[in-house]
Parts: C-alpha cells; sequence; structure tokens
C-alpha cells in the first residue's frame, strides 16, 4: 500500500483518481491524506473503504482535513463506506462539515449502508452541508441498514432538498 500511495503522490497532474481498500487503519488514512495533499489538480475522487472496520473518527478526520483544501477543484467525490463499524456520529458530523467546505462539488455519491449510527441527529447535519454546494447536481445517498434513521431524519433530507435548485440526479436508500 506505501508503494501505491508513494507513487500518487508524484501525479500531481492527476484530475480523476479511483482507489478501493479491502484493510484500511487511520494510520494508512493519514497517509492517504498526506498523499491527497499533492494532487491539487484532482477534480474527480472515489474512495471505497467497504467493511474496513479499523476507521474511526482519527483517521476520517485527518482524511477530512486535506478534502477541504479541494474547495474550488473537487467536481465528483463518491465515498463509500459500507459497513465501516468504526464510523460513528462524531465522523459523520466530521463529513457534514467537510462537505460544506466543498462548494465546487457537482456531484456525491456518499454510501454509509450499515454504519452503526445511534441516532439520525448526524444525518441532519448531513443534510444541512449540501445546502452550501450551490452547484450539486447529483446526490447518491444510501443509508441502508441505519436502523437508528427515523422518519423525522428522512424528512429533514427532504427538507434540505427543496432547496437543492440545480439538483438533477437524486438516489436515496434507506431499506433495512
Amino acid at each position: 500500500m506505501a508503494y501505491i500511495l508513494q507513487a500518487l503522490g508524484a501525479m500531481s497532474a492527476l484530475k480523476d483518481l479511483s482507489l478501493k481498500f479491502s484493510k484500511v487503519t487511520n494510520v494508512t488514512m493519514q497517509n492517504l491524506a498526506e498523499v491527497l495533499k499533492s494532487l491539487l489538480s484532482l477534480e474527480d475522487l472515489t474512495l471505497n473503504f467497504a467493511a474496513c472496520d479499523s476507521i474511526t473518527f482519527t483517521g476520517i478526520q485527518s482524511f477530512s482535513q486535506v478534502l477541504k483544501t479541494f474547495g474550488r477543484s473537487l467536481r465528483s467525490l463518491c465515498l463509500n463506506f459500507k459497513n465501516c463499524y468504526g464510523m460513528n456520529e462524531k465522523s459523520i458530523r466530521n463529513l457534514a462539515e467537510t462537505f460544506s467546505h466543498l462548494r465546487s462539488l457537482q456531484r456525491i455519491h456518499l454510501n454509509l449502508s450499515g454504519c452503526q449510527l445511534k441516532s439520525g441527529r448526524e444525518i441532519h447535519s448531513l443534510a444541512k452541508s449540501f445546502i452550501k454546494i450551490y452547484g450539486l447536481k447529483s446526490l447518491h445517498l444510501d443509508f441502508s441498514r441505519c436502523r437508528e434513521i427515523n422518519d423525522t431524519d428522512v424528512n429533514a433530507i427532504c427538507t434540505v432538498l427543496k432547496n437543492l435548485a440545480v439538483l438533477k440526479d437524486l438516489a436515496l436508500q434507506f431499506l433495512e
């Protein structure tokens, strides 16, 4: 993994990056964050962390800090945290705060399916962060198997969606 990240760090003109991980720790997230700092031309970022249950708030925080620096260049962000049991409410709030800085985003795909949320409050902060992304045209959110999300949380997301004037593509999943 270190060799791949080192090679990526030298590709400063890279515009599109897609990575899929099978075992990621907070240290890996911190290393990835360091590499992303050098990819100043990045426009499309897809990261699949599905079932990487060693990711916690510490890893998300270091990763999110770097993502914020892409506020004017990143157009598309796809993050898959499906079955990442280390993702908690604090991690989701941190992601929400990060999204509010990425104002050039046109496309967000976020999979939190199976994450162990204790309440749906974080979904409210996540939904509110999308309002600050004025050019958001595509939004895909997957909260399948997040048992604590209730009708109030779904209603909060729908209320926010009314304010996304240029949204053209929407996919929401709340399946059990």
